[in-house]
């Protein structure tokens, strides 16, 4: 009846009971810890009570989730967007699409109804003070159609090894999702800047906090036009109102958001958002841009966020545009001095136009020497995934093993960078996420999960196996950043068994479990 997996492993609805009713795990002080498991008794039950008993009392916060399927409609191909031809993909994805993974998390107070069976995912927050061994159980109370009770017992035994994790005032690793704000009001239903709409903004803040982010994307500022359709003035009231929100919350940093980008990928020149017509590099572009970057700094004057704030200037600048990228990154360098450019970078030929430099992953790889130049010569270097490269790379995609969205993070600290990027917090476009995972793009499709790793539910934002492991990722890189040099050198080595580049990677998770609890006691 019951059954009990990893954290780091999909769960199908067709998956294998293992009889497994004992939870072993490892952790640190001040991080999450979870599981899942499998109810599986053969008839319509529904949760409707959970009580979580240690031996002795301790400072852990429990949760459960029900684990709800999404659709996986294509798979990953082999380099680019997705296919349905298996045979280009089968050596590297974990199923033939379409197929069915619980990858969404919804609280298990707010499911309803159940099928016959009931996937779960448990989640302790581990607070500080507690090390050793702590057991415990879970009681899960059930009934039946019929509202006969069944108690469903799951045993716990807790290993808190004496390390603690930084708060995130103090953590080493940047982090940043890129944020679709339209979508508060397209997955939501709320109206701009609507009391519903600002509290579900900040929710989606608390999400990403809680997932480690650093550095939260803002709004771009709506342009003011007068009678003849001309750009005269720029409207900040909702970047200013989001910038206060993450703020609040604790967000490390704000970001301002991009003002330009490109029509094709090897366009030689940047447009601005608000006027397409309008090349950035152009003698009004420069006017305009002036316009928006002086207002700007007047705003971030007035709020004192020059130490908490960031921006990004053009996505993905590349060998075809670096000359106009420049000439963006001087205008804004002339009317916000002072605050760091970050950006994902195509592109190792943009000096003084960059603070924090963002390659793609292969990218990375490719041109890692001189990308190490830039960080030898004192710059930040992160990286960033998305829809391409695909085949056997890591990224966050739902066809991919689990494992590989918490090795993301990994390979921050195996090659010595400082932060990790991913576009799509929240930007699926299509019409049913929970049935189609792969977002339409251009005529084609991206990798499924790729453009949202959250999941929008009725006023609440739902977590996703993958943002667990993200997180995971993002505790790990943590702990590892906390030990001496000659241990986090040993740690790379045992990495080398794991993951030893972006597209090479062990996925066996008792392996990762026993080079994690080697790292844990180290």
């Amino acid at each position: 009846m019951l059954s009990i997996y990893n954290e780091n492993e999909w769960l199908y609805p067709d998956t294998e009971v293992n009889k497994n009713t004992h939870a072993h795990l490892h952790t640190a002080q001040n991080a999450y810890i979870g599981f899942q498991c499998i109810l599986d008794p053969q008839e319509k039950f529904k949760l409707c009570h959970i009580q979580m008993n240690w031996e002795v009392e301790q400072p852990i916060e429990t949760e459960v989730f029900y684990l709800e399927s999404i659709t996986v409609d294509e798979n990953t191909d082999l380099e680019f967007m997705t296919t349905l031809d298996y045979e280009r993909c089968k050596t590297f994805v974990t199923r033939q699409a379409p197929f069915k993974v619980y990858d969404c998390l919804i609280p298990w107070e707010k499911v309803e109804s159940y099928e016959k069976r009931i996937p779960l995912y448990i989640q302790f927050k581990v607070g500080e003070g507690t090390v050793g061994e702590v057991r415990g159980i879970l009681k899960l109370f059930i009934e039946d159609e019929s509202k006969q009770q069944k108690i469903v017992e799951i045993v716990i035994k807790l290993q808190v090894y004496d390390k603690r994790l930084p708060e995130q005032k103090d953590q080493k690793l940047g982090m940043m999702n890129f944020f679709c704000y339209d979508n508060i009001i397209k997955n939501h239903g709320v109206t701009l800047n609507s009391k519903a709409y600002w509290a579900l903004y900040r929710l989606y803040v608390r999400r990403q906090l809680e997932m480690h982010c650093t550095h939260i994307m803002l709004p771009y500022a709506k342009s003011i036009r007068n009678e003849k359709n001309e750009v005269v003035d720029f409207d900040f009231t909702e970047v200013i109102k989001a910038g206060e929100i993450a703020l609040e919350e604790g967000a490390p940093f704000i970001v301002g958001a991009c003002i330009a980008h490109w029509g094709e990928w090897n366009d030689k020149g940047y447009y601005l958002l608000w006027e397409p017509s309008i090349a950035a590099e152009s003698l009004e572009g420069y006017y305009q841009l002036k316009k928006y970057f002086c207002k700007w700094q007047s705003i971030v004057d007035e709020k004192g966020w020059n130490r908490r704030i960031m921006q990004s200037l053009a996505d993905e600048p590349q060998v075809y545009n670096a000359l106009s990228y420049r000439a963006i990154a001087s205008v804004f360098r002339k009317c916000v001095p002072g605050v760091n450019i970050i950006e994902a970078v195509e592109t190792f030929n943009l000096g003084g136009g960059i603070d924090i430099w963002v390659p793609k992953q292969d990218t990375y790889e490719k041109h890692r020497e001189k990308f190490q130049e830039i960080q030898d010569a004192g710059e930040q270097m992160w990286y960033y995934t998305c829809a391409f490269p695909a085949g056997k790379i890591m990224n966050r995609s739902m066809d991919l093993p689990l494992l590989v969205s918490r090795y993301i993070l990994w390979m921050v600290f195996y090659y010595g960078l400082s932060g990790f990027l991913h576009w799509g917090f929240n930007y699926y476009i299509g019409e049913d996420l929970y049935h189609e995972a792969c977002c339409p793009h251009k005529g084609k499709k991206l990798p499924a999960g790729d453009a949202h790793i959250i999941y929008p539910g009725e006023k609440d934002v739902y977590r996703s196996m993958r943002y667990i492991a993200q997180r995971a990722g993002a505790q790990d890189y943590e702990l590892f950043k906390a030990l001496p040099c000659i241990q986090q050198e040993q740690v790379r080595r045992w990495m080398q068994k794991l993951c030893p580049s972006f597209k090479v990677y062990n996925t066996e998770v008792e392996q990762f479990e026993s080079i994690r609890k080697l790292i844990l006691e180290s």
